[in-house]
Parts: C-alpha cells; structure tokens; sequence
C-alpha cells in the first residue's frame, strides 16, 4: 500500500507539515506540505521528492522505488482485469 503520513511532531489545522511517502511499512521520502494546499499539491509534492530521488541514484532509495513501481503496476494491472471481468459478465448476462 502507498500512503503519505503526516509525521510532523507538531499536528495543527495550518502551516507546513512533514510528510512521508511509505510502501507498507518501507519509508520511500519525506517532504514539506501546507496544509492549507490543496491534495494535488501534496501528490504532486510526493512525485517531484521521488523524481529527485531517482535523479540522484541513491541505491537503496533506488530499489525502494522500483518495489513501488511495480507494487503500483500489479495494482493498476488487477483493477484493468477486474473491470474487464465485470464487462464481459454484463455483456453476457
């Protein structure tokens, strides 16, 4: 599973936060995000800490992200069968 965490130590409504971008229990980044931002603001800052990952090749940072790309495409890859499943049993029933 993917989840960006809220690990800031101080929580409140507003202001900037820390974040962390986790597949299950691994920690892949952590970046800053304004609360009052809206969600793509936060998605998009969780790619471009990742993009910069990727950009500076650390190994073990490397291998985490390439166990979520492809944790990502399986999940991608079911829903894609999952939806063809339910069109061709509605097609024929």
């Amino acid at each position: 599973m993917l989840a960006i965490v809220n690990i800031d130590p101080n929580l409140r409504k507003t202001g900037v936060h820390r974040y962390s971008l986790r597949l299950n229990s691994l920690e892949i980044c952590q970046f800053k995000h304004k609360r009052e931002e809206p969600m793509s603001e936060i998605l998009y800052l969780a790619a471009t800490a990742v993009y910069e990952l990727e950009r500076k090749g650390d190994p073990v940072q490397m291998a985490r992200i390439k166990e979520t790309k492809e944790t990502v495409a399986q999940f991608i890859a079911g829903l894609k069968e999952k939806e063809e499943s339910e069109l061709k049993e509605g097609t024929n029933g």
